[in-house]
């Protein structure tokens, strides 16, 4: 048992001091803390919108590719096409939709809400 805490001892006496220097110590400043909100949201926003430009490139691309293919389709190949067709125009509307709303995230004051607004 003797040789086991002369053994430890120097581990233990390292353990204390280490303790000792860096538990019991005070912060002498707190570090300054953001989430980085205010930088975030431009990056953020400018992100959505080129998004949503290269989106709205490749829909036309491919309506132009469907409708090159619509001319010469017969059949029921040709309702299929007419149908993807539909869908790349409301696609198109959608982010032409989007893109007019702006910013996707934005921030506003108290002024900016609504006086009649009826909280729940």
């Amino acid at each position: 048992m003797g040789k086991l805490l002369k053994s430890c001892l120097p581990l233990l006496a390292c353990a204390l001091v280490a303790l000792v220097a860096t538990g019991c110590r005070k912060a002498d400043e707190e570090a300054p803390r953001s989430l980085g909100f205010d930088t975030f949201v431009p990056n953020y926003n400018r992100y959505i919108a080129g998004w949503l430009k290269t989106q709205q490139a490749a829909t036309e691309k491919e309506l132009a590719k469907v409708t090159t293919e619509l001319a010469s389709a017969e059949g029921d190949a040709k309702s299929l096409l007419e149908s993807h067709q539909a869908t790349l125009l409301l696609d198109q509307e959608k982010w032409k939709f989007r893109l007019g709303l702006g910013d996707y995230l934005k921030t506003s004051t108290l002024a900016d809400v609504p006086p009649d607004l009826v909280w729940e």
